[in-house]
């Protein structure tokens, strides 16, 4: 800096002023630019990394990626950059190209440095599998409040990489939609919509929700839910039911958990049938040993375990004195109980104030009524009752009916029964759903059609009436099943004279019940029960064979066995809660 300016001085002795500072002003400009004032170091890379750290690519897709410097004015940006494999993933100057399926190593160094480099791991996939549709199990139901639906959605193609779905129901104060699972809300109409989350292809399902259909519109939650679940339980598998069958078995009375069911199988039935007729009429024990008492014992013990409670009433002629049987011997006694305030209407009265007595006390240790799914005057088709086709006339039988209902339902406020009707339908008829319909008391006395069905071995019979009467049920949107059916002896008959029906449970019963459940497409009654396994004890094992269950000592254990562990064939461990 003195050199400069001594120069200037010196030349401003032949100069003038103006060519003086004209040269000072270039002086302090060489200073600056060669570092007359001091030296300016080269700053260096002290780290790097990349955008990212790893990837997932595409066969033939590119990827950019950036280097990121520290500190930010670093001077030497130059890098290059390496694949651990180029013929999964090639680079060039950060551009990734995918080339086959696999996981590399991707790798930028600083020339300037060696010392300085990131990596970052790449993994190459074969192109997604896009979904092109999606399809739903049910195109439109109809639905009553509380009843639940599960709607399947099928992805086309089945093999499609993303196969999540979202729901959506149009209405969710008529039809919730969780996962799949619809539940009916309140009446009215709701569109469910599945949205697949590739490429947003939908399907739907129209549902329509009605009020419940039931006899008594005051009947317990617990009692509404049995009948909805009774109907639904048809698109799930046929509950089996053994008359008596906690009460006494061959071999046994009266004993707690005894079940024969339970001994063949080690599982109890899913339907239990009993006879009320011991807390109706007077009588304080059954023919077979049953008291009142018995009943309270192990209707609450079914129920706690799931179970679906039937009751029938054989009861004794409240004209006549004699038993249900009336047989040839023509009876009065319906025209007489209608007879309002006639010496049979009192009495009956009294026999339906027991009952009430008996239902409207029947409840859980937690304190709710027990639903009964009860069927009075069963087998109304047959002439031997005194309320059957010899006894009554058409108006007779469905005077009856409805004086019983609306006396129960609205005198006795008995609100825990389902009222179910029972024709005995046996053999082959060109007019079956004329005669499962015989005397119909109308629809709003009826919660669920029955048949009572000694077929033997007549399939054809007995899947012709399964099926018709399934077509009623899904038309006037009742459940119904069978309410008694078997063989006697299973084959043996009364006397224990004939031939074991070995093959009776697969062939004569899970047979035509399969076959319709095939051919309704995954639908069937919801309940096959069979008659009592009569108490003989030791002494009569080998001479008194009326039983129509299975029977841990008789040849078709083994078969009752197979027709247990078939999928349509439900018991009570495989019971949903029919309750709620």
């Amino acid at each position: 800096m003195s050199n400069c300016i001594f120069g200037c001085i010196v030349s401003g002795k032949t100069t003038s002023i103006v060519i003086v500072k004209v040269i000072c002003m270039f002086c302090v400009t060489l200073f600056f630019i060669h570092g007359c004032i001091g030296d300016n170091k080269e700053v260096s890379i002290t780290d790097l990394w990349m955008s990212r750290n790893d990837a997932m690519m595409i066969i033939g897709d590119t990827l950019s990626m950036n280097v990121v410097f520290y500190p930010k004015n670093a001077i030497n940006k130059n890098v290059s950059w390496y694949s651990s494999d180029s013929e999964i993933v090639s680079v060039q100057d950060g551009l990734l190209t995918a080339e086959a399926i696999g996981t590399v190593s991707i790798t930028v160094v600083s020339r300037h440095d060696g010392d300085k480099f990131a990596t970052c791991s790449v993994t190459v996939i074969e192109p997604p599998i896009r979904i092109e549709g999606v399809t739903l199990s049910h195109a439109k139901e109809t639905l009553t409040i509380g009843d639940k639906l599960t709607l399947k959605a099928t992805i086309q193609p089945t093999a499609a990489t993303n196969s999540a779905v979202d729901w959506k129901s149009s209405n969710p104060s008529v039809a919730l939609i969780d996962d799949g699972v619809v539940t009916a809300v309140s009446v009215g109409e709701a569109v469910i919509t599945v949205t697949t989350r590739d490429r947003g292809r939908t399907a739907t399902c129209a549902i329509i929700v009605k009020p419940l259909k039931i006899v008594d519109p005051n009947a317990t939650k617990e009692t509404k839910a049995l009948l909805r679940n009774l109907l639904a339980i048809q698109k799930k598998g046929v509950m089996f039911g053994h008359h008596d069958n906690l009460m006494y078995g061959r071999e046994w009375s009266n004993v707690a958990g005894r079940s024969d069911v339970h001994e063949v199988v080690g599982d109890y039935p899913a339907v239990y049938s009993v006879d009320f007729a011991v807390v109706m009429d007077g009588r304080t024990i059954t023919q077979n040993g049953v008291t009142a008492a018995m009943l309270k014992r192990t209707i609450p013990e079914a129920y706690a375990r799931g179970e679906v409670i039937m009751a029938c009433i054989h009861i004794n002629d409240p004209l006549t004195g004699g038993t249900s049987w009336a047989h040839e011997n023509k009876s009065d006694a319906v025209k007489e109980i209608l007879r309002e305030g006639s010496p049979t209407n009192v009495k009956y009265k009294t026999w339906l104030d027991r009952l009430a007595n008996f239902a409207n006390n029947l409840k859980a240790p937690s304190g709710e009524l027990i639903p009964v799914l009860f069927r009075p005057y069963h087998e109304h088709t047959q002439t031997w009752s005194w309320w059957g086709n010899f006894h009554t006339t058409q108006s007779e039988f469905i005077g009856l009916w409805r004086f019983t209902v609306e006396y129960l339902r609205d005198t006795k406020s008995v609100h825990s029964f389902l009222y179910a009707i029972s024709p005995q339908r046996d053999t082959n008829y060109s007019d079956i759903r004329d005669r499962l319909l015989h005397r119909w008391p109308g629809d709003e006395y009826i919660d669920f059609l029955g048949m009572d069905s000694y077929h033997g071995t007549n399939t054809s019979s007995y899947y012709s009436h399964l099926s018709v009467m399934l077509d009623i049920s899904k038309e006037k949107g009742i459940p119904c099943g069978v309410t008694e059916t078997g063989t006697e002896g299973i084959g043996l008959g009364a006397d224990c004279s004939g031939t074991p029906n070995t093959r009776y449970w697969t062939q004569q019963q899970l047979f035509p019940l399969k076959t319709l459940w095939n051919n309704k497409g995954g639908e069937t009654v919801s309940m096959v029960v069979v008659w009592r396994n009569k108490f003989v004890g030791n002494s009569r094992l080998n001479t008194d064979c009326h039983f129509y269950g299975p029977w841990i000592n008789h040849p078709s254990a083994d078969n009752f066995v197979e027709f247990y562990n078939d999928p349509i064939t439900l018991f009570r461990v495989a019971l949903p809660n029919m309750y709620q």
